[in-house]
């Protein structure tokens, strides 16, 4: 018995010394493989993604930045493809390549609506987001959306008027208003940090209706109902 156990051990030694031989030369012959490769210094690693503006009014464009760096913080080489893509509207490409040394690529997005749109940038393993909110040109809100028809009432209607790049427009830019009921303060109003006000009067004992107020500045206008009830 005891014999046994140890020639079965012996040849449980033989076959192991036999495996890592074997082992031992298939590496010997895998001497040009590398078995642990390290990152590619060069690749992308990191990237970051900017709208400029990033409130665009609607039919107006913004542009979309992206910056891509390598592991150690420099800028990728010239000609790095980056690819884009958008949740809406519009981009004038869906791939650029990186110029000036910047590491960056530029592409832009339109939007015929006021939405808010994601775009991804990408460049190889790495990617990122930003987001776009497009705003109408000009809003039109009041302070009080309904007034009674007993008691009358004043409801203070604002409009407030953007550039295309989302920025206010500049004081003193004119903005008409026209009801269809009750009586405005004025029918026309100049802008003060974009946004210009009047008053709408209702009468008491006016009929129950919605009262519809226009706000016109250049070629944008918007609106703004009041309830009488």
């Amino acid at each position: 018995m005891e014999r046994t156990i140890i020639r079965n051990f012996g040849g449980a030694m033989k076959r192991a010394v036999l495996i890592l031989a074997i082992l031992t030369m298939m590496i010997a012959g895998c001497g040009s493989i590398d078995w642990f490769p390290l990152a590619d210094p060069n690749a992308p690693a990191s990237i970051t993604v900017t709208a400029t503006p990033a409130s665009p009014v609607v039919g107006g464009s913004t542009n979309i930045t992206a910056t891509v760096k390598k592991l150690d913080g420099t800028a990728v080489a010239d000609g790095t493809t980056v690819s884009f893509t958008t949740t809406g509207g519009t981009l004038s490409q869906f791939t650029a390549t990186t110029t000036g040394g910047t590491g960056q690529a530029t592409v832009s997005l339109t939007s015929s609506s006021a939405l808010s749109f994601t775009v991804r940038a990408s460049a190889g393993t790495v990617n990122n987001t930003t987001t776009v909110t497009f705003v109408s040109p000009i809003t039109v809100t009041t302070n009080s959306a309904s007034i009674s028809s007993l008691n009358g009432g004043t409801a203070v209607i604002t409009a407030t008027v953007k550039n295309t790049d989302g920025s206010n427009v500049t004081d003193g830019t004119t903005v008409t208003f026209i009801t269809t009921a009750g009586t405005l303060s004025a029918t026309s109003a100049t802008t003060t940090g974009g946004i210009a006000t009047v008053n709408l009067v209702v009468s008491p004992n006016t009929a129950s209706q919605n009262i519809t107020v226009t706000a016109t500045s250049g070629s944008n206008s918007g609106t703004v109902q009041v309830s009488v009830t």
